[in-house]
Order: C-alpha cells, then sequence, then structure tokens
C-alpha cells in the first residue's frame, strides 16, 4: 500500500507498506492507514455537519429578530 507521510517540518515522503519486511511492523502500517483513511472521512462529515447546522442555526435566528440582544443603553 503506497502512503504519502508529511513530517512536522513539512517534508513530504511516499512509502510502500507491502516493502515492509517485519510482518507485524507491515501490519500495523496497514491497520494505521485504514485507520487514519477512517478519521480523514469522519473529519470530513463532521465539517459538513458543522457548517450544515452552522446555517440551519443563522436561518432560524434570522426570522426571529426577538432573539437578538443588544446592549443596553447608558
Amino acid at each position: 500500500m503506497l502512503v504519502k507521510v508529511t513530517t512536522k517540518d513539512g517534508v513530504i515522503s511516499e512509502h510502500d507498506t507491502n516493502a515492509i519486511k517485519n510482518k507485524e511492523s507491515r501490519v500495523q502500517a496497514e491497520v494505521l492507514v485504514r485507520k487514519v483513511s477512517t478519521l480523514e472521512i469522519l473529519r470530513e462529515a463532521l465539517q459538513i455537519a458543522n457548517v450544515v447546522h452552522r446555517k440551519n442555526l443563522e436561518d432560524i435566528v434570522a426570522e426571529a429578530p426577538e432573539s437578538l440582544v443588544t446592549p443596553d443603553e447608558e
């Protein structure tokens, strides 16, 4: 499985997990690749849900001017 790894320094390198000789390390790498992929999908889904819910909230309060809080005048 080919993966691109970006270090903290911003250096991008490509690796082939199938080329890892140690079987245990190879399996761990493949499991981590799947976990990272799943987390990326979940992060994107949460971002989309966040945008949709925020927009829905904006629409509701825009239609309810009584919900607007104004500072008290001195």
